[in-house]
């Protein structure tokens, strides 16, 4: 995975990851559900790798948790 084997390894400081205008990521053809099972997966590796402690995520726009979280 890019974050793990690229990201992690090349950047050794704390990594801030902004997604700006989260109300448009809405309205992409992709599944939310992939996108934030991602940001889940990355705060899950926390236990696991300790690396994964300097990744933040920064969603920044006007939404609403029921528009964020289908199921």
């Amino acid at each position: 995975m890019f974050v793990q084997e690229v990201l992690l390894v090349e950047i050794q400081q704390n990594i801030v990851i902004f997604v700006d205008e989260i109300d448009r990521v809405l309205s992409q053809n992709f599944s939310l559900d992939d996108f934030f099972i991602f940001i889940r997966f990355c705060l899950e590796q926390r236990s696991v790798n300790p690396d994964f402690g300097r990744l933040t995520f920064a969603l920044l726009g006007v939404a609403t948790p029921n528009d964020l979280i289908l199921d």
